[in-house]
C-alpha cells in the first residue's frame, strides 16, 4: 500500500483527550505508514464529538481548517457555578434561580454575531509564558482579557427531560470560541449560575457527525483493509477552505 495521506473524520469518545485520541489513531495506522498524525481543533476530555485527524502530508493543511465554523450541542445546568465552568470543577457559587425558557430566549440575541468573550481560567491560553490552566490549578491569581469571537447562530432546545434545572442549546461559532464561557455567561445574563454538563461537537466545517467514524469503526476498517474508504482527500480540504 502506498503512503496514506488525508484526513479522518473521527468521533472522539467522552473521557478521551485529543492527544490520546491522536495517539490511538497513529498506533492503529502505523502498519500502513502513518508517520505523522495531528488534529484540527482540540476537544476537552469531557467533550465528545468531531475531531478531524490529519495524516502524513495532510498535517501541512491544518492551517486551511482554522476558519472552519463549528457546531456544538451543549447542556447548561443551573443552580451552581463551577471553577472550571464544567462538571469537573469545584462549586464556587450557588443560587436557587432556575430561568424560564422565556428568560433564556430574551437574552440569546446578546450572544449572536461578533461578541466579546472572556476565556475560562482553565484553558490553554498562555499568560506570560504559562498555560492559564496551570496557573489556575496552582491557585495563582491572574486575569484573562475578553476577545472578539463570532456566533453565527444560537438556539435553545428547551429543558432536558427528567432534569428540571438543565437546558439544552445548540450553537454555530467561529475560531477561538469557548462553550464553557458561553454557558456561564448565559446563566449570569438571566441572574443565575450555571455550568456545562454535556458538550458534543457535531460539525467542523466539512466534517459532520453523520459522516464521522468511531475508533471502533477505524479498527474494523484496518482489519478489513478498507481504511482508504474512510480517508477525506487533501484536495477536499483545500477546496472547502476557499469557500469559507
Amino acid at each position: 500500500m502506498t503512503e496514506i495521506n488525508g484526513w479522518l473524520n473521527i468521533y472522539k469518545p467522552y473521557g478521551y483527550g485529543s492527544t490520546r485520541t491522536v495517539a490511538i489513531v497513529k498506533r492503529m495506522l502505523k502498519p500502513i505508514g502513518a508517520k505523522k498524525v495531528g488534529h484540527g481543533g482540540t476537544l476537552d476530555p469531557l467533550a465528545m464529538g468531531i475531531l478531524p485527524i490529519c495524516i502524513n502530508k495532510a498535517t501541512k493543511t491544518v492551517v486551511h481548517t482554522v476558519a472552519y465554523k463549528k457546531v456544538y450541542n451543549f447542556q447548561v445546568t443551573f443552580g451552581e457555578e463551577r471553577a472550571t465552568d464544567d462538571a469537573e470543577g469545584e462549586i464556587i457559587n450557588q443560587s436557587d434561580k432556575i430561568p424560564t425558557l422565556a428568560e433564556i430566549e430574551s437574552i440569546l440575541p446578546k450572544f449572536t454575531g461578533k461578541i466579546q468573550q472572556t476565556p475560562p481560567n482553565y484553558s490553554a491560553i498562555r499568560v506570560k509564558g504559562n498555560r492559564a490552566y496551570d496557573l489556575a490549578r496552582s491557585g495563582k491569581e491572574f486575569k484573562l482579557e475578553p476577545r472578539e469571537v463570532e456566533v453565527v447562530w444560537l438556539k435553545c432546545n428547551g429543558f432536558v427531560r427528567d432534569k428540571p434545572n438543565t437546558i439544552e442549546f445548540e450553537v454555530k461559532c467561529g475560531k477561538g470560541f469557548y462553550i464553557r464561557s458561553l454557558g456561564k455567561d448565559i446563566a449570569r445574563a438571566v441572574g443565575a449560575f450555571g455550568y456545562i454538563t454535556r458538550l458534543e461537537r457535531t460539525e467542523v466545517g466539512i466534517f459532520t457527525k453523520e459522516k464521522s467514524v468511531s475508533l471502533e469503526d477505524l479498527e474494523t476498517a484496518m482489519k478489513n483493509r478498507e481504511v482508504e474508504k474512510l480517508i477525506v482527500p487533501i484536495e477536499e480540504i483545500l477546496k472547502s477552505s476557499k469557500q469559507v
